[in-house]
């Protein structure tokens, strides 16, 4: 498998859903992503049109994280993200391994936390989504 990209979906019917708008608008401004120890990077962009996501709602907010690195299940002891906002900060713990079988290495995760509690995602071939 290559490397996925990462999308954080905010539903709209998240109690988190408005904290990512701006007078009526979606902050995009004001969104910013740390992956590993790199700097955060003000990199979303808010994505439409991905009805081939299981649950897609039009509704929802699809921030692009872009592309994991290759090497992002590798590690047992997990991955933080750090996620943020005009008025909050969302610490995501990720924990997965890879595995090598007939048809490459497949991804599993094992846990995902955000701000310390469960959290859901959808892992795609090729794509990572971590809902809010």
């Amino acid at each position: 498998m290559g490397p996925y990209k990462l999308y954080i979906r905010v539903k709209e019917n998240s109690p988190e859903y408005s904290s990512f708008f701006k007078q009526g608008e979606i902050d995009d401004n004001a969104i910013f992503l740390k992956i590993r120890d790199k700097r955060e990077q003000n990199i979303f962009s808010i994505k439409k049109g991905l009805s081939w996501i299981e649950g897609y709602n039009a509704k929802d907010i699809m921030l692009d994280g872009g592309t994991l690195p290759r090497d992002f299940f590798k590690d047992n002891s997990g991955e933080t993200l750090l996620l943020k906002n005009r008025t909050k900060t969302y610490t995501i713990l990720i924990k997965g391994a890879s595995q090598e079988n007939e048809c490459g290495e497949v991804y599993e995760v094992q846990e995902l936390m955000v701000n310390d509690g469960k959290a859901t995602f959808v892992l795609g071939s090729r794509y990572f989504i971590i809902d809010l």
